[in-house]
């Protein structure tokens, strides 16, 4: 039990250390799914890693400009 709790919460930090810039959309739609009772936060790093690697950037033209 202890183990798989810190590794939800290694991914917790995992994904919040994730650059906001370019995965801002996705942390946010999955605080609106928490906030409306689905709890779809990935729960183990490979599959926060693939989240991640799967996104689109939110704005590509921001990103090149910082």
């Amino acid at each position: 039990m202890i183990e798989e709790s810190f590794e939800t919460f290694s991914t917790a930090v995992f994904l919040r250390g994730a650059n906001q810039r370019k995965y801002g959309s996705l942390m946010e739609g999955y605080r609106r799914q928490y906030a409306g009772g689905r709890n779809h936060y990935p729960t183990t790093l490979l599959t926060a890693v693939d989240a991640l690697r799967t996104h689109k950037a939110d704005d590509k033209k921001k990103l090149k400009d910082a």
